[in-house]
């Protein structure tokens, strides 16, 4: 299980999100993201993103995924691989909200 559910996000309503896939997305994928963008508007493909940076750094607190999403929302970059880099590159900076 990741650092943050669907439940974390809802409940923290930052933010809204749609849950299904849209037209190019496989619809056999909704745990996992289908290509290398980002969808800032499908929560699962923020969730997949804020949970797999968590991994990597081993966070262990939900503040610290709350974070994540609101430099995920903040970043412009639509490549996965670019906010992933501009999120460590910003993470001692940032001010979350």
């Amino acid at each position: 299980m990741g650092l943050l559910t669907k439940k974390d996000l809802e409940d923290r309503g930052a933010y809204e999100y749609t849950w299904t896939t849209t037209l190019g997305d496989n619809p056999h994928i909704t745990g996992k993201t289908d290509s290398g963008r980002v969808n800032r508007k499908e929560g699962y493909e923020v969730l997949d993103l804020i949970n797999d940076i968590a991994k990597k750094f081993d966070f262990r607190d939900k503040e610290s995924g709350f974070k994540l999403e609101d430099m995920i929302h903040t970043n412009t970059d639509v490549m996965r691989e670019k906010v992933k880099g501009w999120i460590v590159a910003n993470w001692e900076t940032f001010k979350a909200k």
